[in-house]
């Protein structure tokens, strides 16, 4: 009886540090890109919320007077369509602690998709490695956590005005 409740506790011990890695290895939040000209919103998604999708939360260059556009999109219906709050960046799934394969990121200065994984280096650093058909093909960018700014939607609200 007594190895038993040493057994549960241990088992329940390393139940909760596990739990404690995979929530230290979240991504979900808020990131300031490298060249600090936006930041990301990185969110859980899919079907049952086991995969990381990302949208633009807030572009510098985005101004009530000029709202930036998906303009290099090779679908002409969505030219006009606001880069700020457009999902870009999708299907990542967790490989390992703090590591997310097999997604995929648009970028919008070319209109193109790429292949893409994210690793969490530690809790306030995320490398993002986009490439075209082998990870050693590609690069990567190191962003940073932060705190979210007003986000799109003053800017759209200003525009509207």
């Amino acid at each position: 009886m007594k190895q038993h409740k040493i057994l549960c506790l241990v088992g329940f011990g390393l139940l909760a540090m596990m739990q404690a890695a995979q929530a230290a290895a979240d991504v979900a939040g808020y990131w300031l890109t490298d060249e600090r000209e936006g930041v990301v919103e990185l969110y859980h998604c899919g079907k049952s919320r086991d995969q990381i999708c990302g949208r633009f939360h807030w572009l510098r260059k985005d101004r009530p007077e000029h709202i930036v556009r998906d303009t290099e999109n090779p679908d002409p219906s969505r030219h006009n369509q606001p880069l700020c709050g457009m999902q870009f960046m999708g299907g990542f799934k967790p490989a390992d602690i703090g590591h997310f394969e097999d997604g995929w990121i648009y970028n919008p200065e070319d209109g193109a998709k790429y292949n893409a994984h994210l690793t969490l280096v530690d809790h306030n650093t995320l490398d993002l490695h986009g490439y075209l058909l082998l990870p050693v093909l590609g690069e990567s960018r190191t962003w940073k956590r932060t705190s979210a700014k007003n986000g799109c939607n003053a800017v759209m609200a200003s525009a509207e005005r």
